[in-house]
């Protein structure tokens, strides 16, 4: 989802709102675990993504998935440390950090 999510940044997602085209989300796919993507489209049944980095083929992008897999929508994103990421000690139940990809080699 470079570059609208960078290395080392965070979202804050929430299942509380419905989704829509163009919104972000976080999916639980099967095959690769939970993915950041946007959503391309939508119909009664499936859900379709694409990635904003378009010069990077996307294993996600044509593939339908049904609305049970999406985790939240992305409401804010950030850049944090870990240290004081581990000082917040709860959140909400309907709120879920996720961390975007590991640091490159």
């Amino acid at each position: 989802m470079f570059p609208f999510v960078k290395n080392n940044d965070y979202v804050l997602t929430t299942n509380l709102y419905s989704i829509k085209k163009g919104d972000v989300v976080v999916i639980n796919a099967d095959e690769l675990g939970l993915v950041i993507k946007r959503i391309l489209s939508t119909n009664k049944e499936k859900i379709y993504l694409i990635g904003d980095n378009r010069n990077t083929d996307s294993s996600v992008y044509g593939v339908g998935y049904s609305f049970s897999k999406v985790v939240g929508k992305v409401i804010f994103k950030f850049s944090i440390s870990i240290s004081l990421l581990n000082k917040i000690i709860a959140l909400p139940s309907k709120f879920l950090f996720f961390l975007n990809t590991p640091k490159k080699k």
